[in-house]
């Protein structure tokens, strides 16, 4: 039905008897934009001339399946380009453009095209090619009204800004000789097609390039594997093959790129074949590694696909980054009633710098929530926080903070209060730590919970605890209640000790110290007098990490001075997970002057 339909329009176009001269029959449909990224101006019908004579166009016409009417006339507008009149030489491109052409192509025209193989068409008696070329499925019928005819019909959209393009001109229009145009541009308007066979022409396809493992570990050797295709219709040989890590990622292979030796093909691929190579190499450290391959083939008449790039990942080492603090159970907002964000902070314990992009958090749900959807560098030692809301919700909560947060696209995973799962994982899906929390570790009503050693175990409940900060949590900076080592025993002690607050500016006050057997605790802090009876309250049930200072200025609760004598510090504190009480005892002499 579709080879009755389209004859049927021809013969109206033509308008009498099939009658073909030879030199006629050299004039092919090459290339049709039907959706161009200007719809008014931007449409054209490239033709090709595949004979060996001129063939002048002068009264040919053009057709769709709805206008039959628009003949042929040479374009003498004011983006007017390459030869002259309506003669198009052998082996030459004719363009047929649309009346109204703002010069969308005259750029690629002149980088690209030969003025001397090239003439610019255009239509008469209407404003657009055929009733407009539409763009889901329409037909070109070029006719030189004397019985020959050339169609092309096409039944799906290209995509916009891209065009139809036949594979190989001498051959017919079936719809296997044509396809979307491979070009970064689109189109190639006056030059051989994007999909056309060249004479001379291999390829590098990113598909074939592979790794071995896919995903390495540290310090795993890697195969890279790729395939050299011949694509072009005679045999090629003399090919040099390189591979290269692609640090600035502009796929030119610079100074200090290379990997290995390059491989050179002396054998003959015959048109349609391929070779295999393969090259061993032992990634740097972990992380997205840019991992390229070129053909070098001075012959080749297409080499923009000589080269392919893809991103090698290897896994980072567990622990590498680490889960830090979680807020799953945040404040109310300080202006209004909803809730402050959930997050979780990680910290970077590694020595390199490394690239979030790919990396993803989940929970126990399973769904993989990614950081981020572009590069974000994170430095050793620093902090990155993912956060739930937006970027104000979460300003508006911590508003001294200037640190990186992160947040992931389709939303932070929601956190449970009682317990849940928060798993992180590179870009390679490796695990790199993941804990599963029970709110009886710490943390709730707007206080986070805080990992003591970052050193020590992620799962282990004793190395989590309530945050101590006044605010309730410290995103993007050290932990509240990090502590290097927990001490072995309990401490308490006063400096200076005597001091003697008379008011002459020396020895004021002292500063009580205290360490603990435990990264966190309630701390009660009292002073007594001799005679046992409590004079000043410091501190009372306080949360605290393993080590801290408070002062003492002299004075009892209500803020009288005391007389000068011996002082008993006594110090309380209750470790809340394991409910175990250490106690110390301190003197301190309150001296003064003599009058």
């Amino acid at each position: 039905m579709k080879a009755v339909v389209i004859l049927s329009l021809a013969l109206a176009v033509a308008g009498r008897p099939m009658h073909v001269k030879a030199e006629a029959s050299a004039i092919v449909i090459n290339e049709v934009m039907a959706n161009p990224l200007d719809e008014d101006t931007g449409e054209f019908v490239e033709l090709y001339n595949c004979g060996d004579v001129p063939i002048d166009l002068s009264g040919w016409r053009l057709a769709d399946a709805a206008d039959t009417n628009d003949f042929i006339l040479d374009y003498a507008g004011l983006h007017d380009w390459g030869i002259s009149g309506t003669v198009v030489p052998p082996e030459g491109y004719a363009l047929i453009v649309d009346p109204e052409y703002s010069g969308e192509y005259q750029t690629f025209l002149k980088e690209q095209a030969d003025s001397t193989k090239v003439v610019l068409l255009t239509i008469g008696l209407d404003t657009t090619l055929g009733n407009g070329l539409t763009n889901s499925g329409d037909l070109v019928i070029i006719t030189d009204g004397e019985g020959f005819y050339v169609a092309f019909q096409w039944i799906r959209d290209s995509g916009q800004g891209i065009s139809w393009e036949k594979i190989e001109p001498e051959l017919g229009d079936e719809e296997s000789n044509w396809s979307t145009c491979r070009h970064p541009l689109g189109g190639t308007p006056g030059v051989r097609n994007s999909v056309a066979r060249a004479l001379y022409d291999v390829r590098v396809s990113g598909q074939d390039l592979q790794f071995a493992p896919p995903y390495p570990e540290p310090d795993q050797e890697v195969e890279i594997g790729t395939t050299i295709h011949n694509q072009g219709k005679a045999s090629a040989s003399g090919i040099q093959v390189f591979f290269f890590q692609d640090l600035d990622a502009d796929t030119l292979m610079d100074e200090g790129e290379q990997i290995g030796w390059p491989h050179v093909i002396d054998q003959s691929i015959p048109p349609g074949g391929i070779v295999s190579l393969q090259q061993s190499w032992l990634p740097p450290c972990s992380g997205t590694h840019l991992v390229a391959v070129w053909a070098l083939y001075p012959l080749d008449e297409d080499p923009i696909d000589n080269w392919a790039v893809v991103p090698l990942q290897v896994r980072f080492a567990p622990g590498t980054v680490i889960l830090n603090e979680i807020m799953y159970d945040p404040a109310p907002s300080e202006e209004d009633s909803r809730r402050e964000p959930e997050w979780v902070e990680i910290l970077h314990r590694g020595s390199t710098q490394l690239d979030l992009a790919g990396w993803t958090i989940e929970d126990s749900q399973g769904k993989l929530h990614p950081l981020c959807d572009s590069s974000v560098v994170l430095l050793p030692d620093d902090y990155a926080v993912i956060a739930a809301g937006s970027p104000d919700d979460f300003r508006r909560a911590f508003p001294g903070l200037e640190g990186l947060v992160l947040f992931p696209i389709g939303g932070m995973p929601s956190l449970n209060n009682a317990e849940d799962l928060i798993l992180l994982r590179d870009a390679a899906r490796t695990m790199v730590d993941s804990v599963f929390y029970f709110g009886e570790w710490g943390g709730g009503g707007g206080v986070s919970l805080e990992r003591i050693n970052p050193h020590m175990g992620t799962n282990d409940p004793l190395n989590w605890s309530w945050c101590v900060h006044p605010r309730g949590a410290t995103p993007g900076q050290r932990n509240s209640i990090f502590t290097p080592v927990v001490p072995t025993g309990a401490s308490l002690s006063a400096f200076p000790n005597p001091f003697s607050p008379d008011g002459d500016g020396h020895q004021e006050v002292t500063i009580i110290s205290y360490r603990l057997p435990t990264a966190a605790a309630r701390i009660t802090l009292r002073l007594f007098d001799m005679r046992g009876r409590l004079v000043r309250t410091l501190m009372d049930q306080e949360r605290c990490s393993s080590a801290g200072e408070t002062i003492w200025d002299g004075r009892n609760n209500v803020g009288e001075h005391l007389k000068m004598g011996i002082y008993i510090i006594f110090m309380e504190a209750l470790d809340d997970r394991q409910g175990l009480i250490c106690r110390e005892k301190k003197t301190v002499v309150l001296a003064g002057r003599l009058d």
